[in-house]
């Protein structure tokens, strides 16, 4: 028998059909060591340096996104590979220079003008490339600046929005393709990347890209050697894409300057909601919706950028997510049932994490809180992509935002060790249940914890405006949530049939109404 393949192993597994192209390592081929699922990254050891697409990498190559994002795909491969082709041309010293905005900064006007000249002699283009001049922490501003007549704010920031939008998601086609630039600079221009004989075919995929091989394949391949152009040289804290000749000219990393700016400049976009009704308990719950209203108005008022904050997200979190809980208990009528109590045990547990966090007030423990959360979204995540059918209260989108949204996932390891000597997964082992644990448990269980998991999804949403990185930002309490009434059903009839076998007769089961419909049709 052949060998199997090893991405078409991991395809068969997922069973999601929307996340069967994406890079994403099976659960089963994380490695167990000291009490947690390390990630497949986890073999570099603690040398590996990671460097973000949407942190350190789109606003790198910000003119290449604008025009990716402006015209059609063949028409933004045509200017990018006329750059190339004028590099090697027009520049004696071409091996020397690099196309991201560090590098450009440091090259004489002359070079800039040439490098960048089928872009600077075309009107379309110079009226979108204008948006730039809205950045004053460019390090290349000067240059663009020499070229370019100045932009007007409303146009000219929505070509910004819409390409950093677009581009932010390391795996969307567009970034791909600013992605491809990069590499082909690098192997065509800089002639820095060399390969065997047997690389020939690869190589002829990516100059005649997208048109030639196996997209599903060369897509891949392309964005896993430009992530190794953004590593740093070996004494040097600048990415590999950047030549030697220039290491010890280009400009410290300006990427906290870029989004800094972008938050100053462009406000949040929260995005509509409707306050929820309640005729219960009407004295509290208004007051709570009010302080709820204040301490987000509070957290958006003292931000200070957009970068991960576990500290502040974590401590403005727990509280909105307390009061979230106080609300839904009011809202529902929960106060004097069981399901408040359930509430209140979650409120109590979100304090005390609260409390201990900040009289520790250790950077490394909020960061461990947070990661902790993250991880239990990833694991969840996996676990159910395996399964042909998914509980109806998860959404596998929102768990897949929630494991990449500080790190991809690829980079990301799960914590598994227990709180408890036996845990309620080996009880549902000993019981013969662990596939119904694997679909139920790990994802519930955050809300009833408080984890940071639970917290994202409740109290806060992705702010629209994509120059804020989607960042997190609180939101009014969303009481919209996908329903649990199904999988309730679901779990009381399989108690029912435990029932039926101890005391056998018992034959009603809880009807769905699907089932009333398909006897009406």
């Amino acid at each position: 028998m052949g060998k199997k393949n090893k991405n078409t192993g991991k395809k068969k597994r997922f069973k999601n059909k929307k996340f069967q192209n994406f890079n994403i390592t099976a659960l089963e081929d994380h490695p167990y060591r000291n009490g947690k699922l390390e990630s497949p990254f986890s073999i570099l050891g603690d040398k590996r340096s990671l460097v973000s697409w949407r942190d350190y990498g789109v606003n790198e190559v910000l003119w290449a996104a604008l025009i990716r994002t402006s015209f059609s795909q063949k028409e933004a491969l045509d200017f990018f590979r006329k750059i190339i082709v004028y590099a090697r041309e027009n520049d004696p010293n071409f091996k020397e220079t690099f196309i991201s905005h560090s590098a450009l900064s440091v090259l004489s006007n002359e070079q800039f003008d040439e490098l960048m000249h089928p872009i600077l002699v075309n009107s379309q283009t110079k009226h979108i490339l204008s948006t730039l001049l809205y950045i004053e922490s460019l390090p290349d501003f000067s240059h663009w600046e020499r070229n370019l007549e100045t932009p007007t704010p409303d146009s000219h920031v929505e070509y910004l929005t819409k390409a950093v939008s677009i581009c932010m998601e390391h795996q969307s086609q567009e970034a791909t393709d600013l992605r491809w630039l990069k590499i082909m600079y690098c192997i065509i221009v800089q002639q820095r990347m060399h390969f065997p004989e047997t690389f020939a075919e690869k190589l002829e995929e990516f100059r005649l890209y997208p048109d030639y091989g196996n997209q599903k394949s060369v897509r891949p391949s392309i964005r896993s050697m430009e992530i190794s152009l953004r590593a740093p040289h070996q004494d040097k804290e600048v990415p590999f894409e950047v030549p030697p000749a220039l290491v010890d000219k280009v400009p410290e990393t300006w990427s906290d300057e870029f989004w800094r700016e972008c938050l100053d400049k462009t406000p949040c976009i929260p995005g509509d909601f409707e306050k929820p009704d309640s005729n219960d308990n009407q004295f509290y719950f208004d007051q709570l919706y009010m302080i709820y209203q204040n301490l987000s108005e509070h957290f958006i008022g003292n931000n200070v950028s957009t970068s991960l904050d576990a500290k502040r997200d974590s401590a403005y979190g727990l509280s909105l997510y307390a009061i979230l809980l106080g609300l839904s208990i009011i809202r529902n009528g929960l106060h004097n049932r069981a399901e408040g109590r359930i509430l209140l045990r979650t409120i109590v547990e979100s304090f005390i994490t609260l409390k201990y966090l900040s009289y520790k007030d250790d950077p490394t423990i909020w960061l461990q809180y947070r990661y902790y959360g993250t991880g239990q979204s990833k694991l969840a995540f996996l676990k159910n992509l395996r399964e042909e059918s998914v509980p109806g209260f998860i959404n596998l989108e929102d768990l897949h935002t929630y494991a990449n949204e500080d790190l991809w996932q690829e980079y990301s390891d799960i914590p598994i060790k227990p709180w408890s000597e036996k845990n309620l997964r080996r009880m549902a082992i000993d019981a013969g249940i662990k596939d119904f644990y694997d679909k139920y448990y790990d994802w519930s269980s955050s809300y009833v914890h408080g984890n940071w998991g639970a917290i994202r999804d409740t109290v806060f949403t992705v702010c629209l405006n994509p120059l804020h990185r989607f960042h997190r930002i609180p939101f009014i309490p969303k009481l919209d949530m996908p329903s649990v009434l199904t999988d309730t059903a679901k779990i009381i009839n399989m108690m029912l049939d435990i029932n039926n076998q101890l005391f056998p007769k018992f034959k009603l089961r809880i009807k769905h109404p699907n089932d009333e419909n398909k006897k009406k049709d």
